[in-house]
């Protein structure tokens, strides 16, 4: 899917990015799921261009926002996609709409995963020494 990527980009959408970048390190440090989530879904580069390998991608992802999550995009170059909330719960209704959608709007297979962020950053397991 990388193939579809462009070599050059516009210069208002590398500087828009470069602005969500920043968005995205104040929201992870201040701990804002929403915020994080609005960046996740305002990428200008590469879901416009991935988006349409995933078929429905664009209806799947208002669906997953108007479910409840803060966000929603393609995982690296796909065909993952990801969707932020602040609980287990909506996270399992979300998912399980976006199976269905894909199943009955696409005739795909796919799965779902909920997964807590660690919001303490990374921290030391195990030391040899």
């Amino acid at each position: 899917m990388r193939a579809v990527l462009p070599s050059e980009i516009a210069m208002l959408d590398h500087i828009l990015n470069s602005c969500q970048a920043t968005s995205l390190a104040a929201a992870v440090l201040q701990g804002d799921l929403r915020g994080l989530g609005k960046v996740l879904s305002s990428d200008r580069i590469v879901e416009p261009k991935l988006a349409p390998l995933i078929p429905r991608m664009r209806a799947i992802k208002n669906a997953m926002i108007g479910a409840g999550a803060f966000g929603y995009t393609i995982s690296d170059t796909g065909p993952t996609t990801v969707a932020m909330t602040d609980s287990e719960l909506r996270g399992e209704t979300i998912g399980e709409k976006m199976v269905e959608m894909f199943r009955k709007e696409c005739n795909l297979k796919a799965t779902t995963t909920v997964r807590s962020l660690e919001r303490v950053g990374a921290w030391l397991i195990s030391s040899n020494s």
